[in-house]
């Protein structure tokens, strides 16, 4: 039971959250009628979903990068739709997000994801608009599976999903330890709370691709490492877009030589290797991982 000074912190909070969501709403509002010449050209939307620490940023940055793309960095999209924001109020918010993160580095988790010489936070011809908040609108959507409907409503254009993944040990790892630059000690329980959330998402995943009632565009993230100009080309084609020569190497520039092992920072017991590994078998794109690979 809640003491009243948690109590009033709670209502406190509640109360910060409506008056920021009412500012987002009217000035997104404004700033929506004021572009819709803007979005008469955008063809596709795209979302992200999938897991934490899984490089959902690093993708999202590169695309960002690209002249007719726009997207937004965890401005949660979703969650805006669900409250009823509207598809001009939405994409002005993504646009507004794009300006600041191109503004201050593209950082996360405090590595800069910022392409030289391309359109981070701008644009020539805005044809494709999304935002990367992969495990939470993963989550979301299977919460509220009315959102489908409602995003196909609002927006009158296809939706397409990009599923950012990568060894299960090393995506685990770097999320229970709170990213690829924290040093947090990790216990056997802060692992088995990780893989259990970790599968989860990995079901919703899966559920999602058996049903085939959405596109999902499946990046993996060592291929994209070991072959960024090739995987990123993949990439923007399958969302209906070209890529420039130029584009592409200015974006496989930023990209690390190797992908982090960060499985190897800490010591994992075997009994939780052999529940990744018994996990992973449900699993066909991620069949092919191991610990040492």
């Amino acid at each position: 039971m809640r003491s009243k000074v948690e109590e009033t912190g709670l209502n406190t909070k509640r109360i910060f959250f409506k008056i920021s969501i009412l500012r987002q709403y009217f000035t997104s509002l404004v700033k929506g009628w004021k572009n819709f010449r803007l979005f008469g050209g955008i063809q596709t939307y795209i979302m992200f979903i999938g897991y934490p620490r899984s490089g959902h940023s690093l993708v999202g940055a590169l695309l960002d990068a690209h002249p007719n793309i726009i997207v937004a960095h965890e401005q949660n999209a979703l969650q805006y739709f669900l409250l009823g924001f509207s598809k001009k109020q939405v994409f002005s918010m993504l646009i507004s997000n794009s300006v600041r993160q191109a503004m201050s580095g593209r950082m996360s988790t405090g590595y800069s994801c910022a392409v030289p010489h391309q359109f981070q936070g701008k644009y020539t011809k805005l044809k494709v608009i999304g935002d990367k908040k992969g495990g939470v609108s993963a989550n979301l959507l299977k919460e509220n599976p009315d959102l489908f409907r409602i995003m196909e409503e609002k927006l009158g254009i296809p939706v397409k999903y990009i599923h950012v993944y990568r060894n299960p040990f090393d995506n685990i790892t770097t999320w229970a330890r709170g990213g690829n630059r924290v040093l947090k000690p990790v216990t056997n329980k802060d692992l088995e709370m990780v893989i259990t959330k970790y599968f989860s998402n990995a079901e919703i995943i899966q559920q999602f691709k058996e049903s085939r009632k959405i596109e999902i565009i499946d990046i993996k993230h060592e291929d994209l490492i070991k072959q960024p100009k090739e995987s990123l080309n993949f990439l923007v084609k399958k969302i209906g877009l070209g890529a420039s020569d130029d584009y592409l190497e200015s974006c496989s520039s930023i990209v690390f030589e190797n992908p982090k092992k960060t499985r190897h920072s800490i010591d994992w017991p075997v009994h939780l290797v052999n529940l990744v590994l018994q996990n992973m078998a449900k699993y066909p794109w991620l069949a092919d991982y191991n610990f040492d690979n």
